[in-house]
């Protein structure tokens, strides 16, 4: 067997296998029909909220879903004392956790006007957040809504 030969089994053999690991389409018509049973194309998520009880949807779904409504109640801790702030918390939360609120928004400022020791409430939040049995999943408010000077919050059901 000459080079030639050797080289025409080498290329003839990637020629198949390139070949063999095309894949065929895949068929994710289930899943589409889910997502569309969910949530119609052009979704206005407080609307698809008022028709379906968040209950009733897949919870990484329902997640998902409140990770992107807006808050339905705030509270601005700007200018109080770090127990000043823990009191307001406390009594904000078991406020709206009777309401049956699914997602809060507290506005604790960034901390430009703290002086040398810093930003406290950013910290006091956080904190409370950790170890508070009402609060769920948090995190940095959009732009719009305060951005790094505030935070949300998915409360537990």
């Amino acid at each position: 067997m000459d080079f030639g030969e050797i080289l025409e089994k080498w290329e003839a053999g990637r020629k198949q296998q390139t070949i063999s690991k095309q894949r065929e389409p895949v068929d994710d018509s289930g899943f589409a029909r889910q997502i569309e049973r969910y949530l119609p194309e052009e979704a206005d998520w407080e609307q698809v909220i008022g028709e379906k009880e968040l209950s009733d949807i897949d919870p990484v779904l329902r997640r998902s879903t409140l990770r992107r409504i807006a808050p339905e109640a705030e509270i601005d801790l700007h200018g109080m004392t770090r127990d000043e702030a823990v009191t307001a918390l406390d009594r904000f939360f078991r406020e709206a956790a009777s309401r049956d609120l699914q997602k809060v928004l507290i506005i604790h400022g960034k901390g430009n006007h703290s002086g040398r020791d810093g930003a406290v409430l950013p910290d006091v939040v956080r904190e409370y957040l950790q170890y508070s049995p009402i609060a769920g999943e948090s995190g940095q408010a959009d732009r719009s809504l305060g951005g790094s000077g505030a935070t949300w919050v998915i409360l537990k059901e």
